[in-house]
């Protein structure tokens, strides 16, 4: 198995892994801004020193760099996906919860069917 069907694999386990458990702690934030940020980097030397990513995409077991690249975009894609959809989860429950406090909140007494209260 070459190097990068290893990593690939090894991400998408990763990624697995966030969807079905996950977390909000302050490190998993950390974790994840400091990923952005070598991404950015990344794709700047990538649009500097274009040869680099094809060298390196040879070491690993790749035939161009631009496959690397790809390789690398769907990984996050997916990555990006998983953290979008546990951060809506929480925010439905958030709403949910603030929905169901305004409406016990408002509750009035029951009204008689005209319209009068009892």
């Amino acid at each position: 198995m070459t190097l990068i069907k290893l990593l690939l694999l090894m991400a998408i386990m990763v990624i697995g892994l966030l969807a079905f458990r996950g977390s909000t702690k302050p490190i998993h934030k950390v974790m994840w801004r400091g990923y952005v940020a070598l991404v950015l980097v990344a794709a700047a030397l990538a649009v500097l020193f274009p040869d680099v990513l094809t060298t390196l995409a040879n070491q690993v077991g790749v035939g161009r760099g631009a496959d690397l690249l790809l390789y690398v975009l769907v990984v996050t894609f997916m990555l990006v996906s998983v953290v979008l959809f546990r951060r809506l989860s929480v925010l439905e429950r958030r709403y949910t919860h603030l929905a169901r406090t305004l409406a016990v909140q408002d509750a009035t007494a029951p009204r008689d069917p005209e319209g009068q209260p009892d």
